[in-house]
């Protein structure tokens, strides 16, 4: 028989992958704290510029919304996200610009929204790898998106800290080496494995992309 603890565990976890509710927001107020680092960390690896056109997939409470609008003149962003609960913290963080149609907001995914091939410049995914069913799939999508000279940047971490200092991997560590080398076969596209800063107890990996 489940306990309770563990229950409590898998709604907790459920929350995270789509929020909902008044938990649901409480969590997100919470990734804007917590994936601060990533965030800023995205924002060194793409170099949005003006004139970008930019898509957050998983853009969860619109903290890296913010920071696209704020660090370049880019020319539009696009949100997607499955959970309208996320959708409306995206949308009350970033109103204005909302107002001013230099942000849209979606509801769904990449398989069953109509986004256009070489539709965006720069796209960027935190915390979102874990949730993919199918992630080359997923990152061939992104390519797709992605205009000729286009960069992507898919954050996510593989492994923790614990209190004795000793780092334990997760598989997702060997994974994503072996993601990073698969993509970087594909045609007229450059892949890097890159190493960022720790985020709490967590460290953060990305899978770069260079549409060449």
């Amino acid at each position: 028989m489940t306990s309770l603890r563990e229950r409590w565990t898998s709604y907790i976890d459920r929350q995270h992958q789509q929020p909902s509710g008044p938990v649901g927001r409480v969590i997100g107020e919470r990734m804007v704290r917590q994936h601060a680092p990533e965030n800023a960390w995205a924002m060194r690896l793409l170099q949005i510029g003006a004139g970008d056109r930019v898509l957050d997939l998983g853009c969860g409470p619109g903290l890296g919304l913010a920071l696209a609008l704020q660090c370049s003149l880019c020319e539009h962003i696009v949100g997607l996200d499955l959970s309208p609960t996320m959708l409306r913290s995206s949308a009350r963080r970033n109103r204005a610009a909302l107002a001013e149609g230099r942000l849209a907001l979606m509801r769904g995914d990449l398989a069953s929204l109509p986004l256009r091939d070489a539709q965006f410049d720069k796209v960027l995914s935190i915390h979102t790898l874990y949730f993919w069913p199918e992630p080359m799939a997923v990152f061939q999508r992104i390519i797709g998106l992605l205009a000729p000279g286009g960069r992507s940047a898919t954050i996510f971490a593989t492994a923790r800290t614990e209190p004795t200092g000793e780092r334990t991997y997760w598989p997702l560590h060997a994974q994503a080496a072996a993601l990073a080398e698969e993509l970087g076969r594909t045609p007229g596209v450059r892949a890097q494995l890159a190493t960022g800063p720790d985020s709490r107890q967590f460290n953060n990996l990305a899978i770069v992309l260079e549409r060449r």
